[in-house]
Formats: C-alpha cells, structure tokens, sequence
C-alpha cells in the first residue's frame, strides 16, 4: 500500500507542476482582470467610494467594474457582485491596491486559508503517527477545483478553513466556537440548510447559539457596510436571482449539484418538471442524510467522522448553487475519508485501495465534466458525487455490521 501512495505522490507533484505552469500561460488572462476575482475588488472599490448602500444596484456595479476595466468586455457587460455584505470585509483592505496587485494578495491569503485548514484536519483526525500526510497535502495541491479557486482569486478557500475549524470544534466539544465559524460559512449560505437543519434535529443548541451569535455579528458589519437600504437591494436581489437562467453569469444546467444535473435534462424543454425533480430529489437526499445520523450523536464514535463527511456531500450536492471552484470544498469529506481508512483497522485492505484510487479517478473526472458538459447533457461531477455519496453509506452500513 505504502509503494502505491509514493506512486501516487510522483503523479500528484507532476500535476502540480503542470497547473504552475498553466498559471504562468494565464498570467497575461488574470493581469487583464479576467477573472472571477473582478466582482470582489469592484464592489471593495464602491465601499472605499463610501457607495455602501447602492452596493447592489447592478447599473452602479457596471460603472464602476467599466471603470476598473474598460478594455475588458464580460458577456453581457457585469459581473456581478451577489454575496452578502460581510464578505467584504475580507476585501475592502485590497481596494487600496492595483487590481493586479490586489489579486495576488487574495491569492497568497486563499493559498494560506487551503494549507492551515488541511494541515488542521490531518492532525485532528488522522493516524498520531501522521501516515499519509505528504499524500493527502499533495492530493490536494493538485485538486484541480483547489486551481480553479486560485486561477479565478475566488472565496472557497475561506469557506474551506471555517467548515474545518467547525469540525474541529465540534470533535473537540467546544459547540459554541463550532457555531461561530459555521456562521462566517454564511457567505456562501446556499450549502447551510442540511447542516443547520441537522445541528436543530440533534438539538445541538450551543452550537445553533454560536451560529445565531456569529450571523448576528455578521448582520451588523453588513448594516455597517451598506445601511438598512443596501440589505433590502441585497434580499431583492437574492430573490431576483433565483430567477436568474443564462444571465449574469447564472447558468443553472452547468451547476456542480443535483439541480445543474436535472436542469440539463430536463429545464429547457420542461422547466416545471425540472424544478419538481429536483425538489423530490433534493428532499430524498435529506431523507437519506437523516437516516443515516439517526441516533445518539457521539463526536468519539469512530463514524463521526465519514458521517460529517457525508453531510458536507450531500449539502453541496442538494445546494442550488455550486460553482466548479466550489468542489474544492469536497477536499473536506475528501480527507475525512482518507484518514478515517487508514485510521480504522476493521477495513480491508481491499476497501482502502479502492478508495485510494478515486483520488486518482476524481482528477480525470472533474476535467473531464468541463469538456463532456459542453456535448452532452451530462455533470460527470455531480456522478461522482453521488458515487462517492453511496461508497460513504456502504462503508457506514459495512461498518455497523463489523462492530456487531
């Protein structure tokens, strides 16, 4: 097993070095300001220029984002600036900086966020003896959606870090801390339904008191930022996008869930029967993720772990809205899995190397869904997913039986 995972580490460093140098032929795209990061550091400037509460007027958003960029063209001339107020106090200190320059700091800070929340994770819940450190880092430096986040200066990198600390916290039995960074993950809020619904199912009410207090932080930065008028635009605006379809950068049927799959399908001929779909499929998954952490809920039980694994599956698989970048997320059930094989000796060996490889088959597969997508109807991430979602329930399932 040992000589497989060195294998595999001389084919992770290869591809990381490949992905340094796809960076440095876009180095000329990213200087240009063609990139996701546009939306960050254009609504950054609007705060700087004290335009707080017209922050989510999209006819002032265009101005400004012309301003910064006025040999750049994005399709349909905006790249819109559509997450909470709050985010932007991670931003604001870039404004000061040329774009160019600002990107780059955003880079080396998302970089630091990947590297402290992995290194977290391998020491709180793999082996003591650090078994498959050097292969889990490098797996995951060579994530391609890790890339993406870097190559677009996106947020997951973030929202990586503070689902790692709440499952830390939570390990840790401090519930209270757990709910306080689950609440900064109110940034990208579309993935923390499944999870506040089961925290209130398993009445886990410090940690629900953590997030109330965190989100209540968050909402008065916000009314700091942009004044009662800028969060009334920013709520109009949430529910504007919903009905979002080809427009602003929104393209439901290329989303990384159950909802961009069924869209692809079925929206443009029956859009109805899409949306229905995916409401019962969404439904279905809960139902399933329910029934799973039904029980006591015990941080020591040696499954904690792949069913924490297991909720974050299913909540980026039945969020309405998942961007590639996002997937770099998976990094956490990724590694939960991965420690938890080489942490439990009631698997085989047999069960260890077959999830082993799909780290080698997850790389392939996500590079392969941008191009397949563009022929056929079909997310081979979402697939994935959902395969990766059933080997998760198999091994809890095989696991009970063991211990019986």
């Amino acid at each position: 097993m040992l000589t497989n995972l060195r294998r595999m580490e001389i084919f992770f460093a290869i591809l990381i070095m490949a992905y340094v140098f796809m960076a440095w032929k876009a180095s000329n795209r990213i200087s240009q300001g063609n990139s996701d990061f546009i939306i960050y550091y254009t609504a950054a400037q609007m705060i700087k220029e004290d335009q707080g509460q017209s922050l989510y007027d999209l006819a002032l958003q265009k101005q400004f984002q012309q301003k910064i960029l006025s040999a750049i063209h994005f399709q349909e001339e905006l790249l819109p600036y559509n997450h909470p107020p709050f985010e932007l106090i991670w931003f604001r200190p870039l404004a000061r900086f040329p774009y160019l320059t600002a990107f780059l700091l955003w880079d080396t800070f998302s970089f630091i966020c990947f590297g402290l929340g992995l290194m977290v994770l391998i020491k709180g819940s793999g082996p003591h003896n650090g078994e498959g450190a050097v292969f889990v880092i490098l797996g995951s430096l060579a994530f391609l959606p890790l890339f993406v986040t870097l190559l677009q200066g996106q947020d997951s990198a973030m929202v990586f870090l503070f689902l790692v600390l709440t499952f830390i916290n939570l390990k840790k039995l401090r519930d209270a801390r757990a709910g306080l960074c689950l609440s900064l993950v109110l940034q990208k809020f579309q993935i923390l339904i499944p999870i506040l619904f089961l925290l209130l199912a398993k009445k886990r009410w410090k940690v629900l008191g953590g997030f109330l207090a965190g989100g209540g932080v968050t909402l008065l930065i916000s009314l700091n930022m942009v004044g009662i008028n800028g969060l009334k635009r920013y709520l109009l605006l949430v529910i504007e996008m919903a009905t979002w379809v080809n427009h602003y950068g929104i393209y439901p049927s290329t989303m990384h869930c159950l909802r961009g799959q069924i869209y692809a399908f079925w929206f443009e001929s029956h859009p109805n029967l899409a949306m229905g779909i995916t409401i019962a499929t969404v439904v279905s998954m809960l139902g399933l993720l329910f029934k799973v952490w039904k029980g006591k809920w015990d941080v020591h039980e040696p499954t904690y772990d792949l069913k924490f694994a297991l909720l974050i599956l299913i909540s980026l698989l039945v969020s309405p809205h998942v961007n590639f970048h996002d997937l770099s997320l998976l990094l956490l059930p990724a590694v939960l899995i991965f420690q938890f094989l080489l942490r439990e000796p009631n698997v085989s060996s047999q069960t260890r190397l077959t999830s082993i490889a799909l780290f080698l088959v997850c790389f392939p597969l996500l590079l392969s869904t941008l191009i397949v997508s563009n022929l056929v109807p079909i997310q081979l991430s979402v697939w994935g997913l959902l395969a990766l979602t059933g080997l998760v329930m198999h091994q809890l399932k095989v696991f009970e039986i063991v211990r019986k």
